[in-house]
């Protein structure tokens, strides 16, 4: 009987990172190419899994916001096309934010290419985000 889970492990490799920049400004991750086929759309249940690295209070301040905006077309390097995913981070508490990851399932009209755009509301965010393809 076969594993759903088997393929999580070899699509763990297509990690795609994206560097904060100490500044307000956006970065991106590399394209994530989900391939073309005749149907136009996802044959299979694909998840992407976006990961925010730990920051600590003199990189994210109270209230500041590091968001994860996935963005979608059919040619190489997206830029305008949201598919309506995207998750934040905020710095609370005195603390910064912990590390952490979230999980979403890509629509089956999701196009070939795809990639996650962070935007920091903060001038010394730094650190290294990632989006995982994850099938």
């Amino acid at each position: 009987m076969p594993n759903e889970f088997s393929r999580n492990i070899q699509d763990a490799d297509l990690t795609v990172p994206a560097t904060i920049p100490a500044t307000a400004t956006d970065a991106f991750t590399s394209d994530i190419n989900l391939g073309a086929n005749s149907k136009a759309f996802l044959t299979e249940e694909h998840e992407l899994e976006i990961a925010f690295p730990a920051f600590t209070v003199g990189q994210l301040a109270n209230g500041a916001t590091v968001t994860a905006v996935v963005l979608n077309g059919p040619a190489a390097s997206p830029t305008g096309t949201a598919l309506g995913i995207s998750r934040f981070v905020i710095g609370a508490g005195g603390a910064g934010a912990a590390a952490t990851s979230f999980r979403v399932r890509l629509p089956a009209n999701t196009q070939q290419y795809l990639r996650v755009k962070f935007t920091t509301s903060a001038a010394n965010a730094g650190g290294v985000a990632t989006a995982k393809l994850l099938t």
